[in-house]
């Protein structure tokens, strides 16, 4: 079963990951709806699931700006049965990197459920750091992705670089061929956007701009 209901004369609920989970921006007295505060202290209202079923009929990347950035995310537009549903993720985060890592291990025809997750967990010295990514499902299955920590193949692997006397990590490689990826997994995409309506200019999936949802570290 899919989350949510088709209520809205053919438009999609626009959903997004955070925090493990998948936030719709719902009024306040929603079936669901729980309060929670931005960082810029705004109060939305949101309800939150463990995951949503589709079938992707579409899917794109988009930019916006936002506080003078430039911010990039997926689409994939989503139908289970009469229900519609936009999902929204920011290019770059864990959940983007999950999604495309696995995406060619999808059947497109069929139903996927999208699970994301963020716990905290172990690390390999033994201390505690947040563990957050997302499962595919198909069949009941999950979906493997096709590159792994263990078996990166030609992934490119995050490499440190030093930025104003400090070492950040550096993922554009390993980005730009996930959008490669992407690029010919879409291209093989022909079916379902005119029922989704629109394009690339739908409405943000949240009431407040994206929030960094996490560090990008690669797996």
């Amino acid at each position: 079963m899919a989350r949510g209901t088709f209520e809205d004369g053919g438009k999609p609920i626009y959903l997004r990951i955070a925090e493990g989970k998948i936030v719709e921006t719902v009024e306040e007295g929603a079936p669901g709806a729980v309060k929670r505060t931005t960082k810029s202290g705004k109060e939305v209202w949101e309800r939150r699931d463990g995951y949503v079923d589709g079938v992707i009929t579409s899917m794109f990347h988009k930019e916006r700006e936002y506080n003078g950035e430039v911010m990039h995310s997926l689409v994939i537009r989503l139908r289970d049965k009469d229900e519609h549903y936009s999902l929204e993720v920011t290019r770059g985060s864990r959940y983007w990197v999950g999604i495309l890592m696995r995406l060619p291990n999808v059947n497109m025809q069929k139903t996927v459920r999208f699970s994301p997750y963020d716990f905290e967990g172990k690390d390999d010295k033994g201390g505690m750091r947040k563990i957050i990514g997302i499962n595919l499902y198909q069949n009941e299955q999950k979906i493997d992705p096709v590159w792994s920590k263990t078996n990166p193949g030609e992934l490119p692997m995050g490499k440190q670089v030093r930025v104003n006397g400090k070492d950040v990590w550096d993922f554009e490689d390993r980005d730009a061929f996930l959008m490669n990826v992407f690029a010919e997994i879409n291209d093989q995409l022909k079916t379902g956007d005119i029922a989704m309506g629109g394009e690339q200019n739908e409405p943000v999936a949240h009431a407040d701009a994206n929030e960094p949802e996490d560090d990008g570290l690669p797996f």
